[in-house]
């Protein structure tokens, strides 16, 4: 699919990208089709494959070619999948429009399409570049929307764990675990989606001081870059109260276990005697007095049933049951 916008008045506007495609500000590709390709390429654009978005080198996600800024990022997907997913989304930064590739939803993009009113006006960075900056600005709005719902997730977990009756079963703590994994998972690749944003930004820092755009321009790009580095210490925050919040899932996990392990070693202990008794009476000796006795059966069962009460009440006293 390609979604085509131009800026007019500040404001974006669609247009069909069938008829003016080469009059529009930014071109939104989203999973395309070959024919949509070669129709942005046709406009000077050369649109990066998935398995080059995919590469991980900074010399392949962020570098300059014929005097456009070619910028890939990672979001985290989190919409419609099991799990967290992070997929890259690549900003083709030319001097006459943007062009973004993405084989994914991004809820960044819907949100900022909807409300359509840019941050910096256009003629204060060119239309482009306002557009771009507008896009980084919801990107980095719905990161931090992202960590403030991991944030009362990993609240309402903590709670759950801590609750007196936290470790009467271990399959709800087994439950809360798999929850701390998915919230660890999304913080993560937040943080990652934070770092590789950090670099794009520092990289269209130097095109706009290249290209002499400076004055409200650089202020809104360096206030952004305080954004991702205080959304960055928050999020190895809570990474941090995830790991605690997992280090306490599994102490009660195995607290139940070795509860259960104690009563298995509580009654294998108090049978132990009486086998012991047992053991004795039934070897093989041809003299053994106690055999003939006619009291000897019950007197047996009777030494069996007090070792064993015994073995208890010295379990009782240590405090070991």
């Amino acid at each position: 699919m390609i979604l085509a916008f131009r800026l007019r008045d500040d404001r974006l506007e669609a247009i069909d990208p069938a008829t003016g495609l080469e009059s529009a500000d930014w071109i939104d590709l989203v999973s395309p089709s070959a024919e949509e390709v070669a129709a942005v390429a046709a406009l000077g654009v050369d649109v990066p494959s998935p398995a080059e978005m995919e590469e991980i080198e900074p010399s392949s996600r962020l570098y300059r070619r014929d005097g456009t800024d070619y910028m890939t990022i990672v979001l985290p997907v989190v919409r419609d999948v099991p799990l967290p997913r992070a997929r890259p989304v690549s900003f083709i930064l030319a001097p006459e429009r943007l062009v973004t590739v993405r084989h994914h939803p991004a809820r960044a993009f819907e949100q900022f399409t909807e409300q359509r009113q840019l941050v910096l006006a256009g003629g204060e960075a060119g239309a482009a570049h306002a557009i771009f900056l507008g896009l980084i600005d919801a990107v980095v709005d719905r990161l931090a929307d992202l960590l403030e719902g991991a944030g009362r997730q990993l609240e309402g977990l903590m709670a759950s764990i801590y609750a007196p009756s936290a470790g009467a079963s271990p399959a709800p703590l087994r439950d809360r675990l798999a929850d701390i994994g998915r919230q660890g998972e999304l913080v993560a690749q937040v943080r990652q989606g934070l770092v590789t944003l950090e670099r794009a930004l520092g990289h269209s820092a130097e095109t706009l001081s290249q290209g002499g755009a400076a004055g409200r321009a650089g202020r809104f790009l360096a206030m952004q870059q305080r954004d991702i580095a205080a959304l960055t210490v928050h999020a190895d925050f809570l990474s941090a109260r995830l790991g605690q919040a997992a280090d306490a899932t599994l102490g009660l996990i195995n607290l139940d276990q070795n509860n259960t392990v104690r009563i298995i070693s509580v009654v294998t202990a108090l049978f132990l005697p009486p086998t012991l008794i047992a053991s004795i009476y039934g070897m093989n000796f041809e003299f053994m007095p106690e055999l003939s006795w006619p009291l000897g059966y019950p007197l047996a069962l009777i030494l069996m049933a007090l070792s064993s009460w015994g073995t208890w009440l010295y379990f009782r006293r240590k405090g070991w049951l």
